[in-house]
């Protein structure tokens, strides 16, 4: 996102996650990228921060390939510190911390809502607008997956009438529940990056 549109890289609050780690750290899990330094073979040399040396990973990867690497500890004999790459959920699962975020690009509505990252799907689809449900008035079920979806400057109505998938012309129904994150808001519009941290404050009982 940051790529297609860096205008918006000022707009995030700076989050400092176990994700952002330092060469010298002693966090077993970091993310890191595929250097152009040509490794041995079978592996590859991974940058995991700006201005530390390369870690070596025990696989041959694409220059450039974002990947998760479990940290071996440093040995003062060895020139590069080692790792293995892993799966993203590993780190999250071995310590429960809050691994960071991934992006998934749709190119409409419908899209976006049936070809969830899940086998399962999402089994609770919570659409949100100034003309939703209170949410303090609002209970919501069991779930295992949830999608949030939030609409830009015109709402979710202006994604409804781009979506040539889409029958109604009402987005309440395309959703489970269809609510207001802010009630009273006392401004015309909020911004999506501002709407993202209101509704994970106001749905923080429901998703924790």
């Amino acid at each position: 996102m940051f790529l297609q549109y860096n205008c918006l890289s000022n707009l995030f609050v700076i989050i400092i996650a176990a994700i952002h780690c330092s060469y010298l750290a002693i966090n077993y899990f970091s993310e890191g990228i595929i250097s152009k330094r040509l490794g041995p073979p079978g592996k590859s040399y991974a940058k995991i921060s700006k201005h530390s040396s390369d870690v070596l990973v025990n696989k041959k990867l694409e220059p450039g390939t974002r990947v998760t690497i479990k940290l071996e500890p440093i040995k003062p004999q060895e020139k590069f510190r080692k790792g293995q790459v892993v799966s993203p959920l590993t780190p999250l699962e071995t310590t429960g911390e809050y691994w960071g975020y991934q992006v998934r690009l749709a190119d409409s509505l419908t899209t976006a809502m049936s070809q969830s990252s899940f086998k399962e799907g999402y089994d609770l689809i919570i659409g949100t607008s100034e003309r939703g449900k209170d949410v303090d008035d609002v209970r919501f079920p069991d779930f295992k997956h949830a999608l949030i979806v939030f609409g830009g400057v015109r709402g979710l109505e202006e994604a409804v009438e781009n979506d040539d998938a889409v029958t109604t012309s009402d987005p309440s129904d395309l959703f489970g529940f269809y609510i207001n994150i802010c009630p009273n808001q006392g401004s015309r519009t909020i911004r999506t990056e501002e709407a993202v941290f209101i509704a994970l404050s106001v749905l923080r009982d429901t998703f924790f």
